[in-house]
């Protein structure tokens, strides 16, 4: 098992980790889509970095768990242990749930320990605005960080297996959201789960019909007491 360490696009740049992944990248469920693999460049609190190799792909996610799988069709510089590697994995995310969000959740591998987790230091899961992707640009992608510096909008368990995002303005239906997990500790295989599960914004209470029922006598009533004092017509 590797370890993986940091904020995984300093390590790229660090280590010189640039080119297109060497493994064709696989993934079943959820709508799921790769919209890149390569080098790109990261806009963060923490500095900026360019040329990490990077994942990035889309997602149509609707209500309850939305489980993915990624495989890659052999191993990936992302899964060797050669001083080289980093697992940068980012999301475009559509809200095909027809209902607004105010968080998500997501967790790697079922929450199972030892085989990946999510990193916490220097950097976490943070919410992101992902640009100049394929086929438009000339130059990397850019991955920028929307977060507040020390990310409060993220959680991470304490085991480092589930990340929960909440979103102070919810995430409307249609709309999409971006973010970014750096990831750890994949053992040397080619492939991991991620189950994600939007939370629904609060629906606005419904009056029960009994309630519109008095409510709509109350306002008859009132109707007819004002017209009868309008008149002077007395009341029997």
């Amino acid at each position: 098992m590797r370890r993986l360490t940091g904020v995984l696009a300093v390590i790229a740049l660090m280590l010189g980790a640039t080119g297109q992944a060497n493994a064709v990248l696989m993934l079943t469920g959820s709508g799921g889509a790769v919209l890149y693999q390569g080098p790109a460049d990261y806009v963060t609190t923490s500095g900026t970095f360019t040329g990490a190799e990077s994942t990035i792909i889309g997602m149509a996610l609707t209500l309850g768990p939305n489980p993915l799988n990624a495989t890659y069709s052999n191993s990936d510089v992302d899964f060797i242990s050669n001083g080289k590697g980093g697992f940068a994995w980012s999301e475009r995310i559509l809200n095909s749930s027809g209902q607004a969000w105010n968080g998500l959740t997501v967790q790697i591998n079922g929450g199972v320990p030892n085989f990946g987790d999510f990193v916490v230091t220097p950097i976490s899961p943070i919410r992101v605005a992902i640009s100049n992707l394929p086929p438009v640009p000339l130059t990397n992608p850019v991955i920028t960080q929307t977060s507040l510096a020390g990310h409060p909008d993220v959680t991470v368990s304490l085991d480092e297996l589930t990340a929960t995002f909440t979103f102070a303005t919810p995430v409307a239906a249609g709309s999409t959201v971006e973010i970014y997990m750096p990831i750890e500790n994949l053992p040397l295989d080619s492939s991991f789960d991620l189950t994600e599960t939007p939370i629904p914004a609060a629906a606005a209470a419904v009056p029960e019909p009994g309630t519109l029922l008095l409510l709509g006598a109350g306002l008859a009533g009132l109707g007819v007491g004002r017209k009868r004092w309008l008149t002077g017509a007395d009341v029997v």
